[in-house]
């Protein structure tokens, strides 16, 4: 046993001098107040890291699940700054010194669109010039060619720049959640945390854990686990925020879809005023079975009773919902009750909204004392009416029925 070296504790080194010492770090050991206020500060440290961890969790959320929405709102918010300014140094320029709120708020708030809407357009132009002018140098001469290659590559630099901010967006985010769950296990381990969970103090804790441990299959172990760590959130991330782009664009395609639906054609029948209406009724009646033609009355417009077939389509949130060939002596119930012919499951829709009769081959419309009422092209409340081809009622903001030609 070497001279002063003590194992049991004691303080009494073994078969030495007998005399008492004590390590440097045993002064800090033994001592009740130094031992106390060790804790404290340990303690003070993990509250700092759980809250700063904390922080960085829920940022680190908000940018990997909704970066690419919070990218435009702080695109706006700049935009919007520099409307403040300039809707502030401008009202007072105009008045006397005095500052216009109003304006400044009217002036913030277009500046906050307009940020939004160059950062595209730019991005676009940016896409049309690389493609374009490299087209042009090769030899493409042809102006409709080289606008069709600027509006495609215009088209690509678009998706590519959204994909951009995405990605960014999610691994950003991240990264601050891998830092943040880390620091969780780190206090929950006992330690004192990382004072700032980033990538330093990540790469410091990784280094010093290989260089104590002195052992590669410790760090091979370590990097998969918090490779595996961040590749879940990372991934989970990208799914989420491409699935609420994805919707995003099912929504302003279904929208332009009611738009289309809800909008009525030029209608063939409309009016037998129309210049257009008997060479109209002629094809229609050359597209009719020959037994119909021969039975048919010598007037073109009786001639064109008979053979009048109709279609009703009802869409739903701009998504074609139901779909029948209406034919003479038919009578459908529509409503929001199940027993209706077309059940609408709609708040908007009434249990028993409307009826649909044919009568003489045309097709009757007859609102049954519902709640929101049934509107003729979205205008006119319409208690009992007969729709001519391309006609179509509104039932609330998002039933439409429309009535063509079969």
């Amino acid at each position: 046993m070497v001279q002063g070296e003590n194992t049991d504790g004691s303080g009494r080194a073994e078969g030495g001098s007998g005399r008492r010492w004590r390590a440097p770090w045993c002064a800090t050991c033994l001592d009740p107040t130094a031992r106390r206020k060790e804790a404290q500060m340990t303690e003070t440290l993990q509250a700092g890291s759980m809250v700063m961890a904390t922080g960085y969790l829920l940022g680190g959320a908000a940018l990997n699940y909704f970066g690419y929405r919070l990218h435009h709102l702080a695109v706006f918010a700049v935009g919007a700054v520099w409307g403040i300014v300039l809707g502030a140094g401008g009202s007072a320029a105009f008045d006397s010194g005095n500052v216009n709120i109003l304006a400044v708020i009217v002036v913030s708030v277009v500046m906050g669109f307009v940020a939004l809407a160059a950062q595209f357009v730019a991005v676009f132009l940016i896409g049309a010039l690389l493609t374009g002018v490299p087209a042009a140098l090769f030899g493409v001469a042809d102006p409709m060619a080289l606008l069709v290659i600027g509006l495609i590559g215009g088209a690509i630099a678009l998706g590519l720049y959204k994909l951009a901010i995405v990605f960014g967006t999610a691994f950003a985010g991240s990264v601050l959640m891998t830092f943040a769950i880390l620091t969780f296990i780190a206090v929950g381990n006992g330690e004192a945390g990382w004072s700032l969970p980033n990538l330093f103090s990540y790469l410091v804790k990784f280094v010093t854990t290989v260089v104590k441990s002195g052992d590669p299959q410790v760090a091979k172990q370590m990097a998969t686990t918090h490779a595996i760590l961040f590749a879940v959130i990372f991934l989970s991330g990208l799914a989420v925020q491409l699935q609420l782009m994805q919707r995003a664009a099912a929504k302003a395609a279904a929208e332009g879809e009611t738009q289309s639906a809800v909008l009525p054609p030029t209608a063939p029948f409309a009016k037998s005023s129309q210049p257009d209406s008997a060479p109209q009724i002629e094809k229609a009646n050359a597209k009719a079975p020959e037994s119909a033609r021969r039975s048919a009355p010598s007037s073109p417009l009786a001639q064109a009773a008979p053979v009048l077939q109709w279609r009703l389509v009802v869409f739903l949130d701009g998504k074609e919902h139901f779909r029948r060939q209406l034919s003479s002596g038919m009578g459908l119930r529509l409503g929001r009750n199940q027993g209706m012919d077309i059940v609408v499951p709609n708040d908007q829709v009434s249990g028993h909204h409307l009826d649909i009769i044919m009568d003489n081959g045309r097709p009757c419309v007859v609102d049954q004392s519902s709640t929101n009422g049934t509107w003729k092209k979205g205008r006119t409340k319409v208690a009992r009416d007969t729709p001519e081809y391309g006609d179509w009622y509104q039932i609330g903001k998002l039933v439409h029925l429309k009535f063509s030609r079969a």
